[in-house]
């Protein structure tokens, strides 16, 4: 697979290109993160359909937020553990600038978070 930047599409189980390169200088502000050969960003649509519908809950921003931290979570054990099983080093990060992330994938700071980060290497 090429360097580049890529978004995971569920309904077809496949990597999307959306740029080529090494773009790991946008994703990570510190330098060991930068070394890694695989940087995963989880971002969140706040603006996707209330998962709590069927409840009458209604939610507002705050939380959609928590909600996006949770499910970001259990993503991010899902990595851990494959990362595990495949003989792979990771460790989830939180220190990015998530607006500069957002111009760079070109998605509204309005719309969409940044939740969490994962670096994935050897």
């Amino acid at each position: 697979m090429k360097c580049g930047t890529f978004k995971y599409c569920p309904e077809t189980e496949e990597l999307e290109p959306i740029k080529e390169g090494d773009d790991r200088e946008i994703v990570a502000k510190l330098d060991y993160v930068k070394l890694a050969p695989l940087s995963l960003l989880i971002v969140a649509d706040l603006k996707k359909e209330n998962p709590l519908t069927s409840t009458n809950i209604k939610l507002d921003d705050e939380g959609r937020m928590i909600l996006s931290y949770v499910d970001a979570a259990h993503c991010c054990q899902n990595i851990y553990l494959f990362c595990a099983s495949e003989g792979l080093k990771c460790v989830e990060g939180g220190y990015f600038d998530n607006e500069k992330i957002l111009k760079f994938l070109g998605l509204d700071a309005g719309t969409f978070r940044c939740v969490s980060s994962i670096y994935v290497g050897y």
